[in-house]
């Protein structure tokens, strides 16, 4: 991540609203005439880690059984399930 990146992400996010629309604004940047549902997916997306933890809440019928198998029987989740991602890029 360059220092120009990093100081954008550092940089506090001002929401600013209209009669009908709002305007996000981070230090020089900013998108203005947003609806409410495109600023919220802008903050959102501007705050989201690389990998999001949500993610892992997506999953096949048989992933969904394993776990609620395993929550029937108080074993405890795996370890990618409680831990947040970290700056490395490797790749699962």
């Amino acid at each position: 991540m360059s220092n120009q990146e990093n100081d954008v992400q550092r940089t506090p996010v001002e929401i600013f609203k209209q009669k009908k629309t709002f305007t996000v604004r981070q230090g020089q940047r900013y998108s203005d005439r947003l609806y409410w549902e495109e600023m919220i997916g802008l903050v959102a997306a501007m705050t989201i880690p690389e990998r999001p933890l949500c993610m892992q809440w997506l999953k096949t019928q048989q992933q969904h059984d394993r776990r609620k198998s395993r929550l029937k029987t108080g074993e405890t989740p795996l370890k990618h399930h409680t831990t947040f991602p970290t700056e490395s890029k490797s790749q699962d």
